[in-house]
């Protein structure tokens, strides 16, 4: 039997290939696969973020290659979900210029010119994101205010906020807690809503952001007439249909509720530029009397005037801004201090809630507009305060 096996140990008895077998060949395959994976993957992760910006504080000769190893992939079309445009990576990105300058060596981070919690850098930074809300999988926004729903409760054992006082880290009461707003998709509490005290509202120098309203007008435009005679062993019946084609033409508006402005504020806005994030801030108090009035006063007291909508009517809830004051606070950085009936946090001060980012709509948070509100907390990390941008030793 050991005769019959001699010689028998490889594919090939010599050249090149003398000694393979098939565990080797395993081997040599596995090796080929796993670098091709690798330079897929490597070539894949460029689709977000590449190619690389040369950061002007480095050498003429930059440290690494704008692309690197392996190139950038051709552009994949992504499609989205709920009817939104589909989304083509990669693609240009928008540089946008930062509210920060050089020290002058090349090892110093940027410093933050004016507020440094809006300047989107270091520990504030942001990405540009869409300005429309996230969507659960069923297409409905992703974040709503608990006054929204009424399906959602607080726990029996855990505090519930509302009512209570916001306290910065100075100790200083910013406003009150009057709303909780919740992931609808994990169902879990997000942000608390606070209304700003009045003297910290009358600190307030950034202008909350609006939407532009596109209205749709349906016209008929034709008519189509069908006549029939129908015979039957009882009767005979002549029936005339008539179906009538309607046209859908879009105006813009750039007022978010008409009928929320005084006449003033009105007539201003016929001067403004085409604009999403045109300044003016909503006036409930000039809103005319009956059904304008009592949804004026809805909106003053923090509650959507609507019933609860599906998610194919949340483009008319974008023209429903909430109250003045009215800012959101990501509940991560937040303590409950049941004992003393307060909500704390250690990210800024009492006074720095008074340029916390706004939103356009009462019962609805964007995507761009959430990035903007946890990075000017989180920024509040690092330069709430003079002895944080210090180092510790």
């Amino acid at each position: 039997m050991n005769q019959g096996l001699e010689g028998r140990t490889a594919f090939t008895d010599g050249g090149y290939f003398n000694g393979l077998d098939l565990p080797l060949l395993l081997v040599i395959l596995f090796f080929a696969f796993f670098l091709a994976l690798i330079y897929y993957l490597r070539r894949e992760d460029k689709r977000e973020g590449y190619p690389l910006v040369q950061d002007p504080r480095d050498r003429p000769r930059p440290r690494v290659d704008i692309e690197g190893f392996p190139g950038m992939p051709t552009p994949k079309r992504f499609v989205m979900p709920h009817g939104r445009p589909d989304v083509f990576a990669p693609h240009p990105e928008t540089q946008r210029d930062l509210d920060a300058t050089w020290p002058g060596h090349v090892d110093d981070p940027l410093v933050p010119t004016g507020d440094p919690l809006l300047a989107g850098v270091g520990a504030g930074s942001w990405q540009q994101r869409l300005d429309e809300p996230d969507l659960t999988y069923d297409g409905k926004p992703m974040f709503r205010p608990m006054r929204f729903h009424d399906e959602f409760r607080v726990a029996k054992l855990d505090l519930d906020p509302r009512g209570l006082p916001m306290v910065g880290l100075d100790r200083k009461v910013a406003g009150e807690v009057v709303d909780i707003w919740f992931d609808g998709a994990e169902h879990h509490g997000r942000f608390l809503e606070v209304q700003l005290a009045p003297e910290v509202l009358a600190q307030r120098t950034v202008s909350d952001p609006r939407y532009i309203r596109e209205e749709h007008h349906v016209d008929p435009v034709a008519a189509v007439v069908t006549q029939e005679h129908i015979e039957t062993p009882t009767a005979t019946i002549d029936a005339v249909e008539v179906d009538v084609i309607y046209a859908e033409t879009t105006e813009e508006k750039r007022n978010p509720a008409d009928h929320f402005l005084s006449g003033d504020e009105r007539d201003s806005l016929d001067h403004l530029d085409d604009d999403t994030n045109n300044d003016g801030a909503v006036d409930p108090a000039g809103a005319g009397e009956g059904e304008q009035a009592g949804v004026a006063e809805a909106i003053r007291e923090g509650h959507d005037p609507a019933e609860a909508k599906g998610g194919d009517d949340y483009e008319r809830e974008k023209f429903t801004p909430p109250a003045p004051g009215r800012v959101l606070i990501p509940i991560e950085f937040l303590a409950f201090n049941r004992r003393a009936g307060e909500v704390r946090t250690a990210a800024i001060t009492g006074a720095q809630f008074a340029n916390a980012p706004g939103r356009k709509s009462d019962t609805m948070l964007t995507s761009m507009e959430e990035q903007l509100t946890r990075a000017y907390f989180g920024g509040g990390i690092r330069f709430a305060t003079p002895e944080r941008t210090e180092p510790l030793l």
